[in-house]
């Protein structure tokens, strides 16, 4: 869970997951649904949308620097994704949760966070 939390846009693989852990291959996906109740690709996936989610509501970035930020190489895989999330698309969600103070506007440059 620390390596997925810490680099959401890391390219995780199955087989890198269990050197990050300190643990055989096998034992490792019966763990770490022991403590989240999710697969480990399943919680990458699920952190990674929420931090979206997030970062969509309390930011002006483009839904474009946000999907790259968490991880997204493309819109095209971010927008069905983020919708099978939250039933919603992200240009959707933002209009629907915005917070009153963020400014919509276009911005080109990655996210610091």
């Amino acid at each position: 869970m620390k390596a997925i939390n810490r680099d959401p846009t890391h390219k995780l693989t199955v087989a890198d997951l269990p050197k990050e852990a300190g643990m055989p291959r096998t034992i490792l996906p019966e763990q770490f649904k022991k403590l989240s109740s999710m697969a480990p690709l399943n919680y990458l996936t699920q952190w990674r949308l929420e931090k979206a989610r997030r970062i969509l509501e309390e930011s002006a970035h483009s839904v474009e620097v946000i999907a790259e930020s968490v991880g997204y190489q493309s819109l095209a895989a971010f927008n069905p994704a983020f919708k099978k999330h939250t039933g919603k698309g992200p240009v959707t969600h933002r209009r629907q949760h915005k917070a009153p103070n963020v400014q919509r506007r276009r911005v080109k440059n990655r996210l610091s966070e």
